[in-house]
Order: structure tokens, then sequence, then C-alpha cells
């Protein structure tokens, strides 16, 4: 039950998800995914730390950098979809008529 609830308070966070989305099972360093998110490195390797707790994300070397990525095996006990990248503006409306 309590590693529900960390899986729980790591995906309620919209920051979380965004984080998510931007890594992606490529895989993203801390300072890639500050700047493609539009938060401080520290702030982002908060955030990064929570997910990998709770399992969604994985942290493996590459040269002096870790990288970032989902943890497929996660997300497939879950039977969940990582989370898609948010709709456009256009996508979220449909035309009357």
């Amino acid at each position: 039950m309590e590693k529900l609830v960390i899986i729980a308070r790591a995906v309620s966070s919209p920051t979380r998800l965004a984080i998510l989305r931007t890594i992606g099972e490529q895989g993203c360093s801390v300072t890639e995914t500050a700047q493609r998110v539009g938060l401080a490195v520290s702030t982002t390797g908060f955030h990064l730390d929570h997910l990998v707790r709770a399992g969604l994300a994985t942290k493996a070397p590459r040269g002096r950098q870790r990288i970032y990525r989902w943890s497929r095996s996660r997300w497939a006990l879950a039977r969940m979809s990582p989370p898609a990248a948010p709709m456009t503006p256009t996508e979220g409306s449909a035309s009357a008529g």
C-alpha cells in the first residue's frame, strides 16, 4: 500500500507529468530536462528523484551525466501508458457545424 501512495504522489503533480513526457523512452539528463520544461536544474532533479523512487523512471550513467527515462516495467505492471503529449488548443476544441 505504501508503494501505491508513493506512485500516486508522483503522478499527482502536473510538473512531474510534464517531466515524464519530456524524458520519454529516449531519456534526458537533468540539465536537458530542466531546459525543456523551464525549471531550475535543482528543482528538476528533486522531481526526477520522486519519479525514480516511485519506479516510474530509471536513472543510468552516460559518461559524467545521469540519463533519466521511463521505466517500462512499471508502466506495464500498472497496465498504463506513459503520459501522452499535451493537446494543442486546436486539438482540444471541436468545431460545431
